[in-house]
């Protein structure tokens, strides 16, 4: 029987800070690093599509997790938003951002590494 328990404010808070920081990170990494990886790979096909096809993935499953009322769908959607979010990194661990150094110089690097330190507001990443 699914449990008929509404989430309390603070997880709510949670789940929308979540997202927003999930958005902030989603938007950094199109912004400055896939549209550098473009030129070489492509936008409409290949392993950009799919990064991007896979945070919109993320970002609705939030969003799902967000508005769920009942605690067991809640946590079914989370378990995939994990999985996804896993397989996500992998891809890019394994096999984007090797392209990326494949195609970018180091140069190019250094400075969507500064970039992103900026917009994320890390400070002494330069």
């Amino acid at each position: 029987m699914p449990s008929r328990v509404r989430f309390a404010p603070r997880p709510q808070r949670r789940i929308a800070l979540s997202a927003s920081v999930f958005e902030s990170y989603a938007n950094i990494k199109d912004e400055l690093f896939f549209n550098a990886l473009e030129p070489c790979l492509g936008a409409h096909s290949g392993p950009l599509a799919v990064m991007r096809f896979e945070h919109n993935q993320t970002a609705d499953l939030l969003g799902k997790i967000a508005a769920a009322t009942e605690l067991d769908s809640a946590r079914v959607l989370a378990k995939q938003m994990i999985q996804a979010t896993r397989g996500h990194f992998q891809k890019e661990e394994q096999i984007l951002f090797r392209m990326a150094r494949q195609f970018l110089s180091e140069d190019e690097l250094a400075s969507f590494g500064a970039q992103w330190a900026q917009k994320r507001t890390i400070v002494g990443a330069s």
